[in-house]
Parts: structure tokens; C-alpha cells; sequence
């Protein structure tokens, strides 16, 4: 979890007070005589940023999910503590897991040995009926479904339960690497080549009573796949998750990928709270790729890296939503100018004209600015520039926001962008992360 904290931080620092990073308490060298009407100063939208921060972190309390916290601590302590309460639970997975591998196959090369087992992952054959009863869980397979039964504090029926509809499709996913004997002579590597079948339709629920407290939904379109390989540049993907629980509606309404096709990757997310809107974001794009992409257990791993890099692509509609007070858009007109770039500067590094000549490069092609209330005055942008080392002797590329007074703030200098600028939020954001990691490392006994 607190890996999960430190990354959390900086992705609501880049959405919420990110775009001032550089917003220090007090700036003696800013000047203010030439910023557009209508615009915040840096201190100002400091200010601003930092209250919008701190409305999006109390609007999700971890109290949200009290009901459902003590629900699942319940069921953890009075169903799952004891060997007796699910061994047969457990041997039914272990029974589940074991029938995923369809067949297996040996093949020696040099020194060495692999060991290929090829498993399928069918989610479908997850069927049982698990229902607590005289002291622990007892199992029938006999049915076309998962689902779990028992009595909450109150003496309510709580039912959780897993379905799946539609068409399935196997597809291949990857390569797993399993355990390495090396205590044998040759090495053996035990190699997992990972199927799975996807069904068109996933349904979650979780009921007590009559009351559905979870409710998860997932759709999956992947008819224009003819066999169980994803070619990358001819097929399409696309997936719709909805999650409703506590009060919150979550939903990806689409997350659609077809290479080589205009505006053919799109994803469309939206989180909303007993009606309200907290966040959304979309985002549409064109990706190009070489043909024949074949994602298999036969592709040539190097060859196929190679080729993805060289992508191509542009970025035509990108927005962020955060509770109709603040908006971000970007857009991109060539994402793989952009990638060039980045690797030519970190390639040299230590020559401040060619690094400066890739930041120029990439702010021809990438735009991002940010906005209040849903107002078409910009307040700020974000650039790319050539920043040197504390010696002086190798450049960056680092972000920079660009406020409309043509102040310049570096996103990543501590000296600008620290807890000390944004303390109230980052203590307020660091006590809602403490108090989220206390809820799930309950479950980790």
C-alpha cells in the first residue's frame, strides 16, 4: 500500500495542484503587468488549485466505505479463520486451478531446459455454490454459476455471486515465467504459455438482503479477432466497465483500441458520487503500426519490440474533468516525434544545443493548458525544456507550466513544487491514504 500511496500522490498532484507546481508561496521576481484579463496570478491559482485538491480528497472518505469494511471484517473473522471453516473451498480452487492446463510439452535447447505448459484460463469453469453452513464452507459444483452465501452481524443473508454470458474467445496473452530449477544440471526454466477465455459479459454482485451493495459489470467485443492470436495493427479490442458501490458510479464507458484506423483508440471514464460528478477524463487518438503485429507464443519477442517502436500517432482529444471546477485538455500531433525526442536527449545529455533542440521539437507537437469552472480563458501551460543538473554538466528534459504573466515554474524543482507550497493539501491527502492502507492491510492478517 504505500507503494500505492507514493504513486497515488503524484498523479493527484498532476491533476489537481501539478499545474502550479511551481507556485511558491511568495515570488519576488514575478511580474504581473502582462497577464490577460481574467487570468490568476501563480499565487492565485495556487490557492485555487489547492482548495480544489482539497474538495476532491473530501469527497472520498474512506468513512464511504465503512458499511462495506465492516461487512467484509466480519465475514473474515467469524468464516475464515480456521483450516476446518475452508478446506473444502479450498481444495474446490485448488481443483479449479489444476483443471486450466490443457496440455503440456518439453523442448531442450543448448545447456539449458524449458519446460512449456500451456495453460488456459477459462473464467467460466469457476463454477460453484459456496454456502457456510454447520461450521464451514461447503461446496456443490453442480451449478453454471460462482456464488458465495453466509449471514452477516444481523443475521442477513449476504450473497456474492460471478456470471458470465455471451460468446467467449480464447486469446493468447504471454509468457510467464515460472519456477527455475537451478540446483539441476542443465537449468530448468518452467515457462507458462497463458490463454485465456474471455467471456463477452462479467457480472458481480454482492447482495444483503435486498440491498445490492456491489454491483460490477464488464463487456468485452473482441469479434474481429479470427483466431486466438491479437494482431496488434488489423484487430480491435474494446471493453465497458461499470462499478457501483457506496454511493459511487464508476464507469469506462469505452476503452477501444483499432491501430492504423482515425481516432480508432478512445477511453471515456467518468466517476460520479450519489449524482455528483467527480471526475472524468477522454481521451481519442490514431495509432499507427507496422503490419503484422501478431502477439503469439511464436513471436519473435526482440522483433516484435522493434516494431512497436515504431509507432506512430497523434492524440486529437484529450480532457480532464475534476468536479466541473477544473479542466485540463492536451492534445499531441505527432507521438512519435515526441518518443524521438526523448531518447535523442537522454542519448546526449551532455550537449545542451541537441537537448534544447528536442524540447523545442516536442513543444511543436504537444499542447496542454488548464482552465476553472469550465471558462474558455487558459490559465496556465505546460512546456518541455532543457534543464541542467546541479554540476551543470548534463541537461533534462523536465516539464514546465507556463502561467499566462510568463512566469515559468520546473515541475520536478523542489525548491518550487514541495509539501511546504501545498501543506494543508498534502497532509489532508496523506491522512486519506493512511486511512485507506489501514482499511486493506486489515484483510492482509
Amino acid at each position: 500500500m504505500k507503494t500505492l500511496k507514493w504513486l497515488a500522490m503524484p498523479l493527484l498532484a498532476l491533476s489537481l495542484t501539478g499545474l502550479t507546481t511551481a507556485c511558491s508561496d511568495k515570488n519576488d521576481e514575478e511580474d504581473q503587468g502582462g497577464a490577460p484579463a481574467g487570468t490568476l496570478t501563480p499565487e492565485e491559482s495556487k490557492e485555487r488549485l489547492s482548495q480544489i485538491g482539497k474538495d476532491f480528497v473530501n469527497a472520498i472518505p474512506k468513512s464511504d466505505f465503512d458499511e462495506l469494511d465492516q461487512l467484509a471484517t466480519y465475514i473474515k473473522d467469524h468464516y475464515c479463520q480456521q483450516d476446518a471453516q475452508v478446506e473444502d473451498a479450498e481444495k474446490w480452487a485448488d481443483d479449479c486451478f489444476k483443471a486450466l492446463v490443457t496440455y503440456t510439452w518439453q523442448d531442450a535447447k543448448g545447456y539449458a531446459t524449458y519446460n512449456y505448459t500451456r495453460r488456459v484460463y477459462q473464467l467460466s469453469q469457476f463454477r460453484a455454490h459456496l454456502e457456510y453452513r454447520e461450521g464451514k464452507w461447503n461446496v456443490d459444483k453442480n451449478v453454471n454459476d460462482l456464488q458465495a452465501t453466509c449471514m452477516d452481524q444481523n443475521g442477513q443473508l449476504v450473497v456474492a455471486k460471478l456470471t458470465t454470458s455471451g460468446n467467449t474467445k480464447k486469446v493468447f496473452i504471454g509468457e510467464i515465467e515460472m519456477d527455475e530449477d537451478y540446483y539441476q544440471y542443465p537449468t530448468i526454466y518452467k515457462i507458462d504459455e497463458a490463454y485465456a477465455e474471455i467471456p463477452e459479459n462479467i457480472t458481480i454482485t454482492l447482495t444483503r438482503g435486498n440491498q445490492a451493495l456491489v454491483n460490477i459489470t464488464v463487456t468485452t467485443d473482441l469479434s474481429s479477432i479470427t483466431g486466438e492470436n491479437f494482431d496488434l495493427s488489423a484487430n480491435a479490442a474494446s471493453v465497458s466497465v461499470r462499478a457501483q458501490l457506496a454511493g459511487y458510479d464508476i464507469q469506462c464507458n469505452r476503452i477501444a483500441a483499432k491501430a492504423n484506423t482515425e481516432s480508432g483508440a478512445v477511453v471515456n471514464f467518468l466517476v460520479n458520487k450519489n449524482g455528483r460528478k467527480l471526475l472524468s477524463a477522454e481521451v481519442t487518438a490514431t495509432v499507427s503500426l507496422p503490419s503484422g503485429m501478431v502477439w503469439s507464443e511464436y513471436t519473435d519477442q526482440d522483433l516484435f519490440e522493434d516494431k512497436l517502436e515504431q509507432f506512430g500517432g497523434k492524440v486529437t482529444v484529450c480532457k480532464l474533468d475534476v468536479l466541473g471546477q477544473l479542466q485540463v485538455t492536451a492534445a499531441c500531433t505527432d507521438a512519435h516525434t515526441i518518443y524521438e525526442q526523448f531518447e535523442t536527449a537522454d542519448d546526449n545529455k551532455k550537449n545542451a544545443d541537441v537537448v534544447n533542440s528536442c524540447a523545442q521539437k516536442i513543444n511543436n507537437n504537444f499542447t496542454a493548458q488548464f482552465f476553472y469552472d469550465g471558462g474558455s480563458i487558459s490559465q496556465g501551460h505546460m512546456e518541455i525544456e532543457a534543464a541542467p543538473n546541479s554540476e551543470g554538466k548534463k541537461y533534462y528534459l523536465e516539464p514546465v507550466i507556463v502561467f499566462p504573466d510568463g512566469s515559468r515554474y520546473n515541475m520536478t524543482n523542489e525548491s518550487y513544487f514541495n509539501e511546504n507550497n501545498f501543506r494543508s493539501l498534502v497532509d489532508l491527502f496523506n491522512t486519506l491514504c493512511d486511512n485507506y492502507e489501514k482499511m486493506v492491510e486489515n484483510y492482509d492478517d
